[in-house]
């Protein structure tokens, strides 16, 4: 499987992304990593790549990305992008699903 948090990471560094799409991007690097790490999960549906799980705390990465960030973001995108991310929150529920991260990233950068 492809290193997804490297290349997210990368297309980050390299993008002209406006401030408002930077954080997403690394957000979406570090699930990937808290992926690898086996924190959350890959999926594969139809030749998508997707990840799924529990919002992580990535606080090591700065405090924007403590949980409660990573769960502001992750609404966000589902707001944005509701067709290729769903975040569910609720008094017992903090979990998120991408099905396709491939086509999440194209989305961000066509509308960037």
């Amino acid at each position: 499987m492809a290193n997804w948090a490297k290349i997210i990471k990368g297309m980050g560094e390299n993008m002209q992304f406006d401030d408002c799409m930077k954080q997403p991007m690394q957000a979406l690097s570090y699930l990937c990593e808290a992926a690898d790490a086996g924190l959350v999960s890959y999926t594969e549906t139809d030749g998508k790549v997707g990840i799924t799980g529990q919002i992580p705390d990535c606080s090591q990465h700065g405090t924007a990305f403590a949980a409660d960030g990573m769960r502001c973001i992750l609404l966000g995108l589902g707001a944005k992008y509701p067709n290729h991310c769903v975040t569910l929150v609720t008094h017992d529920l903090n979990s998120f699903t991408i099905p396709g991260l491939g086509d999440l990233i194209t989305e961000i950068r066509l509308n960037n």
